[in-house]
Order: C-alpha cells, then structure tokens, then sequence
C-alpha cells in the first residue's frame, strides 16, 4: 500500500516540536511493513508560518498526492480534501511508483487526518496578532477534520 504524508510543520525535531519525530517513527514502522511511503515536506518558507501553511496546501492541491491513503498532519490537507478537488485529482490519475496509474477505477484516495496537537487549544494561550493567525489555523484545521475518512487523535482529551 503506498501512504503519502503532508505536513508543512518544518522537519526537524527543534523547529517542528515532536511532529516530525512522531512522524519519522510511524513512517519507518509502515516501511517495515513493506509499505511505500512518501512524507511531502515543507520546502520553500516565506518567515511568515500561516503564509506558508497555506501556500503548502495550494500546492498540494496543483500536484495531488498519488497514493492510496494520504495522511494530513494537523490542518494539512484541507484544501485538497474538498470532496470536488479529491474527486477531480483522483479521475486524473497520476501515476504511481510502478508507472500504473494510482486510481485505475477512479477511486479516491483515502485521507486520514492525524491530529498531534490541537491548534484551537494552543491559541487559548496567545494573545494579538498570533492568537488570531492561529484561529485561521485552526479553521483550516477543523476543516480537515470534518472532510476526512477518518481522525486519529493521540488522546482521549484531543479526541473531545
């Protein structure tokens, strides 16, 4: 099975939190598992994060993910798992890692989204313009949550 991971919390344990080293791990146990996975990082950076999540998931929408379960990390992933989007990218079949195409019937991939933190719940600690960049964050979020297959939260307290 081939996973593809969209996160757009930089890819280092001191920039990202415990995001990517949560990731990493989950990453190479699916590996051991003998499934191909890829982690779609965050590449280019403006200074200003909301800026660059947002441009992260426009471009996730302009070259769809080609696997058959895409993992959102946090908000990533919102724009592409609009139902019209997801069943556009999936019609257009982009190929795969063997050279087949990824949805041979049109099948949607599916998306999961995993929660590592709760950004509504860390914005009760801002205060100015970063309590309102993470409110826009946590729209984004709450989005994803709402359009995808399924959540997977770490917690019982993330989960309600």
């Amino acid at each position: 099975m081939r996973f593809e991971f969209l996160s757009s919390t930089p890819a280092s344990p001191t920039e990202g939190s415990g995001t990517w080293v949560a990731i990493d791990g989950l990453v190479r146990g699916l590996e051991r598992l003998g499934h191909a996975v890829t982690c779609r990082r965050l590449g280019f950076r403006t200074g200003f994060h909301t800026l660059d999540r947002w441009l992260y998931n426009a471009r996730v929408v302009a070259a769809p993910p080609a696997a058959d379960v895409v993992v959102g990390v946090d908000l990533d992933g919102f724009l592409w798992a609009n139902p019209w989007i997801r069943r556009r990218s999936a019609s257009a079949g982009p190929p795969a890692l063997d050279g087949r195409a990824t949805n041979p019937r049109g099948h949607q991939p599916r998306f999961v989204v995993a929660l590592k933190g709760i950004i509504a719940d860390e914005l009760k600690n801002e205060r100015g313009v970063v309590r309102a960049l993470l409110g826009v964050q946590a729209g984004w979020e709450r989005l994803n949550t709402a359009r995808a297959d399924r959540v997977v939260v770490p917690s019982r307290y993330s989960a309600s």
